[in-house]
């Protein structure tokens, strides 16, 4: 089963493609919460993106329990803090000797926005969000399995809506380093999550919209997904 799961998650494994792109939250994003980043031109390098949120499945496999208040094998797994992510990581990178990790928020953004096929949407693939999400207007109160939805330019799911994505550092505006994947080491106080949930509001959802909360903090519409270096 773990091969399966490790081999599944490889599989899914999205190369994407270095560029600049405003990044960040323009002044008519600046809506209640929204934490991000004032808009800023960024340059990310090369490096891959999981196609889906890790599962329950996946985290079942790895971790051997599930913490997820909503139960499914293909649904996100949530309920799940950025140390708990963490630890799922390291014991994946053991099994693997691979180098996962969470993407920076930079990466994030850039990835859900389309990279350098970008078509400059509001969501991660659409200006509608019901056709690319599952949120408080559709989702039936419930996160629900990944991949249902239309996929972004790049070919990944669910980047808004169904779960809040854990990224790797803290709020953007209060450590600019955040765009390094080296400041996995920062000793920040808070965590950034970006991308909206099956309980947000639709300008919640959206890919300019961002909010930090402590690393320790678990809810039932957090989860993660997988980044990993250019091989």
């Amino acid at each position: 089963m773990m091969d399966y799961a490790v081999a599944q998650i490889a599989a899914d494994m999205l190369p994407i493609e270095g560029g600049s792109m405003l990044l960040g939250a323009a002044p008519g994003d600046r809506e209640p919460f929204n934490e991000a980043a004032a808009e800023h031109l960024s340059t990310v390098n090369a490096f891959q993106l999981c196609r889906y949120p890790v599962t329950q499945a996946q985290w079942l496999t790895i971790m051997g329990d599930n913490l997820s208040r909503f139960r499914g094998g293909d649904c996100p797994v949530e309920n799940v803090s950025w140390d708990d992510a963490q630890a799922f990581i390291a014991r994946l990178n053991a099994f693997t000797g691979k180098s996962y990790r969470l993407p920076t928020a930079a990466e994030w953004e850039y990835a859900a926005r389309g990279g350098n096929l970008s078509k400059g949407y509001t969501y991660a693939g659409s200006n509608v969000l019901d056709e690319v999400g599952w949120y408080e207007e559709n989702s039936k109160m419930k996160t629900h399995p990944v991949g249902q939805k239309q996929a972004n330019e790049l070919g990944l799911y669910d980047m808004c809506g169904n779960v809040c994505e854990w990224c790797a550092v803290g709020d953007a505006e209060r450590l600019p380093q955040s765009d390094d994947p080296a400041d996995l080491a920062s000793d920040a106080l808070v965590r950034i999550l970006r991308g909206g949930s099956w309980l947000d509001t639709a300008g919640r959802c959206s890919v300019a919209f961002s909010y930090s909360v402590l690393p320790d903090y678990r809810r039932f519409c957090n989860g993660f997904r997988l980044a990993h270096p250019v091989l």
